[in-house]
C-alpha cells in the first residue's frame, strides 16, 4: 500500500442507515501501518476541520483483544489528544451471535478489557463483523445520539490541533518518547473562587490551619490529571492575608528555583470581578516582577454550568475584565469551583501546553525570580531612604 493509499484510506464515506445521513471517516487500522503518516494525518486534520465528529468508533473482536487493539487506542489518543476518549464507543464484533451471550461475564473476567471500557467512559456496543444487521446498526446510531445528547459537544478542529501541537512538543521534549511531559503550575488568586475537596482534581483538599499557614498552604502539590503529573504550588488567596509574608517568599522562592514554571494560573470567580482580585494580579507582578506575565492564565470558575454561556458577551461588555485579560495575554479558561470535571481540567492542561509553546518553550524561571525581589528590594529601599524611585510600578489601570 503506497502512502498516497493510506492517505485516502482516511477520506470520508457518505452512508444512510435507516433515515440518517452518517459520513464515516475510515481510518481503521491505520495505526497497524509501518509507513510514514503525515500524508494520512495531513487528509485527517483537514478532515476534521470540515466536518464535527460525533463519536469515534474503536473496533475490537470480541474476545479476542490483541495488543495491537491496546496500541490502536494509544494511537487513537496520541494522534487526537487524550479528549478524544469522551467520544469514543467501543464496537465489539462477532462472527457467531452466541458470542454476545456471555459479553457481560467476559468483560469481569479481563481486567484489560474492563480498564479499555472504563477509558472510553463504559460505552459499548456489538454487531456482527460484516455489518449487516440493519438493527444493529440503528442502535448504533441512537447510542451515538445518546452520547452526543450528555455532551452536547463535536469533537472539533480545535481539539486535534490542540493535540498536533502536544505531540510536536512531546517529541521536541522527550524525542521518542510518548509520555506527556510533567508539569508545574502556580495557583494564585481569589480562595473564595475554589472549593477544596477530595474531588478537586487540580488543588485537592484545603491544607490543615497550622501555626505557619502561609508557608503550609504553598507546599507543592502532586497530582495526576489524565496520564500526566502535574506540581502545584498553591499559593491562592495568599495576598489576602494581613500575616507577614517573608517566610512565604523565601518558600516561594526555593519552589521557584527547584521547579520549571510552565504557567501561573489566576483564578477568578466568573461575573464577579472584585478589588480583592485586581490587587491579586498587581501582588502577583510585585512577587514574580511583570516577566511573570507572559506566563499568566486567567481561570474563571463557575457555580452553575450555564454560567459560561454568556463569557463572550460578558468579557466585551466588561471593560475591567477585558484589560485583565488583555494584560495576560487573553488567555483564559473556564472550569467548575469544585474543579471536578476531568474534560475542564484535561483541556487546561491543554492550554497550558499551548501557552508553553507560544512562549517559545521558555519556562518561567529562579532568574526571573530573583531579579523581580532584586528589583523590589531596591524599591522598597529608595523608599524607605526618602529617594525618588526610577523604577516605573507596573500596576494594573483600571
Amino acid at each position: 500500500m503506497s502512502q498516497v493509499e493510506v492517505a485516502a484510506a482516511s477520506l470520508h464515506n457518505p452512508r444512510k442507515i435507516s433515515e440518517c445521513h452518517v459520513t464515516v471517516i475510515n481510518i481503521t487500522g491505520l495505526h497497524e501501518t509501518e509507513l510514514n503518516l503525515d500524508p494520512a494525518n495531513d487528509v485527517i486534520g483537514q478532515l476534521v476541520h470540515e466536518n464535527k465528529i460525533s463519536a469515534f468508533i474503536f473496533v475490537v473482536r470480541l474476545r479476542q483483544l490483541t495488543d495491537a487493539d491496546k496500541m490502536g487506542l494509544e494511537w487513537l489518543q496520541r494522534v487526537f489528544g487524550e479528549e478524544v476518549l469522551q467520544f469514543v464507543i467501543i464496537l465489539f464484533t462477532y462472527e457467531a451471535e452466541e458470542e454476545c451471550d456471555t459479553i457481560t461475564d467476559d468483560l469481569k473476567k479481563n481486567p484489560v478489557l474492563e480498564q479499555l471500557l472504563e477509558k472510553c467512559g463504559g460505552r459499548y456496543h456489538t454487531c456482527s463483523k460484516i455489518m449487516n444487521k440493519e438493527y444493529e446498526m440503528v442502535e448504533l446510531m441512537y447510542k451515538i445520539d445518546c452520547l452526543f445528547e450528555n455532551k452536547q459537544q463535536h469533537y472539533t478542529g480545535e481539539m486535534y490541533n490542540t493535540a498536533r501541537e502536544r505531540e510536536d512538543l512531546k517529541k521536541t521534549q522527550c524525542g521518542s518518547d510518548h509520555s506527556f511531559p510533567n508539569l508545574t503550575i502556580v495557583s494564585a488568586g481569589n480562595s473564595a473562587a475554589i472549593q477544596f475537596g477530595q474531588d478537586n482534581i487540580l488543588l485537592g483538599e484545603e491544607q490543615p490551619n497550622i501555626e505557619n499557614v502561609e508557608i503550609s498552604r504553598i507546599l507543592p502539590l502532586q497530582r495526576k490529571i489524565s496520564e500526566r503529573h502535574v506540581t502545584v504550588i498553591n499559593i491562592t488567596g495568599l495576598h489576602e492575608t494581613e500575616l507577614n509574608l517573608d517566610p512565604a517568599n523565601d518558600v516561594i522562592g526555593q519552589l521557584v528555583h527547584e521547579n520549571k514554571i510552565n504557567a501561573f494560573i489566576f483564578v477568578v470567580r466568573l461575573d464577579q470581578l472584585t478589588d480583592a482580585d485586581k490587587m491579586g494580579l498587581e501582588w502577583l507582578q510585585q512577587v514574580f516582577g511583570e516577566e511573570v506575565l507572559p506566563f499568566v492564565m486567567i481561570l474563571f470558575t463557575y457555580e452553575a454550568a450555564e454560567e459560561c454561556d454568556t463569557i463572550t458577551d460578558d468579557l466585551k461588555k466588561n471593560l475591567v475584565l477585558e484589560q485583565l485579560l488583555e494584560k495576560c495575554g487573553g488567555g483564559y479558561h473556564t472550569s467548575s469551583k469544585i474543579m471536578n470535571n476531568q474534560y475542564e481540567m484535561i483541556e487546561l492542561m491543554n492550554k497550558i501546553d499551548r501557552l508553553f509553546v507560544e512562549n517559545k518553550q521558555q519556562h518561567y524561571t529562579g532568574e526571573m525570580y530573583n531579579t523581580a525581589r532584586e528589583r523590589e528590594d531596591l524599591k522598597k529601599s529608595h523608599c524607605e531612604s526618602g529617594e525618588i524611585s526610577t523604577f516605573v510600578d507596573y500596576n494594573l489601570t483600571f
